[in-house]
């Protein structure tokens, strides 16, 4: 949790959910196969991905991938696969 600028404290570690998105991002799934696998419609997983980039400070999958690797929230392994369709 952080405090923002304007005083209010929001959330900044990712939701178990926002969590299985990103793995299956990382994994190279798009919104709409994340979206099949998870039983979610596309857009609750863009708005989960939209979240992921908020509370991580990216504008993108890869980015977000990235840097969710550094803080240790995916393993090494984890997105081999990122940036192509299996």
């Amino acid at each position: 949790v952080s405090q923002s600028r304007y005083g209010e404290m929001r959330r900044t570690e990712l939701s178990p959910k926002e969590m299985e998105v990103l793995r299956h991002a990382a994994n190279g799934l798009g919104v709409k196969e994340t979206a099949a696998l998870m039983g979610l419609s596309p857009c609750t997983v863009k708005h989960h991905r939209e979240a992921i980039y908020l509370k991580l400070q990216v504008h993108g999958v890869k980015d977000a991938v990235k840097k969710a690797e550094e803080r240790g929230y995916l393993a090494a392994q984890t997105h081999i696969n990122i940036g192509r369709r299996p």
